[in-house]
């Protein structure tokens, strides 16, 4: 604001004279403006040529570029908005909108958090290329994350009916944009509550609750929270908790809950029951903190070394195999054990887990055997089987006339013995005739219509044993002029082509270099050459 005083008179001399309505300032003694374009906080009126009054002056409201004009009859033309505005906009209201939906449900604080990070994705330019809903969902997962709120990814990406690897890739892109790389990890203890709720344990909630968080804690320690996501612990945690107090949950009832896969939650289960603590009762693992833990997967043998299982019944059986599966299927293998019961050392799933494995493991068996038993099968097996006796009886020719040279043999043996002692190889190599049987027909299933393609295509190579031949192409022959001048040869030339052109006289084209007796003959000039 400039001094009350005029810069020309002095600083002694103050007498000046306001306009409020153009907002000047003026000296009485010189007439210099000392201010124009006053801004006044408060509200002035004026009237209109038909007596209405009207508020003088603009209104601007934040992050808008542009002042609102008045049109006719005092009515508020917003006019063109820019396209950061609109793009703003937009994106608080779709903010608002996913926010306010049944399954997520969050505050008017977090609301506006959100609207901050999508300014500072739009001033940076985030938004360019990029799915708005993309953007707002990373936007409300960066709040939930620093908030520590029970909200996972998956749910926004079900809201907005997209890719949760979209959502996610977006989301640690904005994360770099934003400045915030390093987000607080995620504590599975959050979303204990909110799952067990929507499994409606009852009046025992609060008790599975506490005891989900127990065993939540109980992992931490045995290295098995690290590195895994928080939904699997949560999954494992509620079902060992509802076996502990009765509640016989399903595996398929706990992963529609937590949206998870059966193979994650088998494999938390399998984890844990490696632990110490597996091995407590329930009222022991309760009471009791134990403070030795397992050591962190890093100790652990790699698992290419493990080449046998050990099976239900005892006995112990190479991985991949018939029994193997069996077992796996029928029994898990990842099932939790004292803490599911009271009084026994180890918990198993329920009979209708069980049950449903069996038959599922009836109805493999009895579509295998009807692909065994097809007439495509066996047609398809006994080309195969042709095919491979010549390709043998080849290779027999192939070693009885190269069996004189020897050197190379011997080389190549010296270096395949070493592998005699590999268990892998050695592992693919023993199979029994039922299981070469086995996968020669699966394998004949699933590339029958490529024999047959094969088979199709040999005897059409049989049938036209003649190969045609291609069309030789003849070579233009270019006609060529002997001429002993070259008015000679321009002519041959000329002629040679008639239709080169159809404006052309090519009949005064033949006297053009023929010599007449009245030309005119060039002699030198005897003066240029006397000088």
């Amino acid at each position: 604001m400039a001094p009350r005083f005029c810069p020309h008179c002095g600083p002694g001399y103050v007498e000046v004279e306001t306009d409020d309505k153009l907002g000047h300032v003026v000296c009485r003694n010189c007439g210099s403006v000392m201010e124009e374009n006053t801004i006044v906080s408060e509200v002035t009126f004026s009237e209109s040529s038909k007596g209405a009054a009207i508020a003088d002056g603009f209104q601007l409201d934040t992050g808008q570029a542009r002042a609102k004009t008045r049109g006719t009859f005092g009515l508020i033309r917003t006019g063109s908005q820019e396209s950061r505005e609109q793009t703003i906009q937009n994106g608080h209201r779709r903010i608002q909108e996913i926010a306010n939906q049944p399954q997520i449900r969050m505050n008017e604080r977090l609301v506006q958090v959100a609207q901050r990070f999508f300014n500072l994705a739009v001033s940076q330019n985030f938004t360019k290329g990029r799915k708005a809903g993309n953007v707002v969902a990373a936007c409300l997962y960066i709040v939930c994350r620093l908030e520590k709120t029970a909200h996972m990814l998956i749910d926004f990406a079900d809201a907005l009916s997209t890719n949760v690897y979209q959502v996610g890739a977006t989301f640690l892109a904005l994360c770099k944009i934003v400045s915030v790389p390093n987000l607080p990890l995620v504590d599975p203890s959050l979303y204990i509550s909110r799952f067990a709720t929507k499994l409606d344990f009852g009046d025992q909630t609060q008790l599975i609750i506490k005891d989900s968080n127990r065993l939540v804690q109980r992992m931490n320690r045995d290295w098995i929270q690290t590195g895994r996501r928080p939904s699997g612990i949560c999954a494992a945690s509620l079902f060992i908790a509802s076996r502990m107090h009765g509640f016989d949950r399903t595996i398929r009832e706990i992963v529609m809950v937590v949206k998870i896969c059966e193979g994650t939650l088998r494999k938390r289960l399998k984890e844990f029951q490696e632990t110490p603590s597996s091995n407590l009762t329930v009222t022991d693992f309760q009471t009791i903190w134990l403070e030795e833990a397992k050591d962190p997967p890093s100790f652990a043998p790699p698992k290419s070394r493990l080449k046998t299982e050990i099976l239900p019944d005892g006995s112990s059986g190479r991985r991949g195999s018939k029994a193997a599966i069996s077992a796996t299927t029928a029994t898990p293998t990842a099932t939790p054990t004292a803490t599911a019961t009271a009084t026994a050392s180890q918990a198993t799933l329920t009979e209708d887990d069980a049950a449903a494995a069996d038959a599922d493991v009836d109805g493999l068996l009895d579509e295998t055997a009807g692909i065994l038993g097809s007439d495509d099968t066996r047609r398809a097996a006994a080309s195969l089987q042709s095919g491979e006796s010549s390709t043998a009886r080849s290779r027999s020719r192939d070693s009885e006339s190269g069996g004189g040279s020897g050197g190379e043999g011997v080389a190549d043996d010296g270096r395949l013995s070493e592998l005699d002692s590999d268990e892998d190889i050695q592992a693919m190599i023993d199979v029994t005739e039922d299981e070469i049987q086995f996968k020669t027909a699966i394998w004949t299933e699933e590339n029958k219509d490529w024999i047959l393609r094969q088979e199709a295509k040999l005897a059409q190579e049989a049938d036209s044993s003649v190969e045609k031949r291609k069309p030789r192409k003849r070579q233009k022959t270019h006609k060529k002029f002997e001429a002993p001048t070259a008015a000679e040869a321009a002519k041959n030339l000329i002629m040679s082509k008639p239709a080169l052109s159809k404006k052309i006289n090519y009949g005064v084209l033949e006297t053009l270099f023929q010599k007449t007796e009245t030309d005119p003959v060039t002699k030198p000039d005897a003066d240029a050459d006397a000088a």
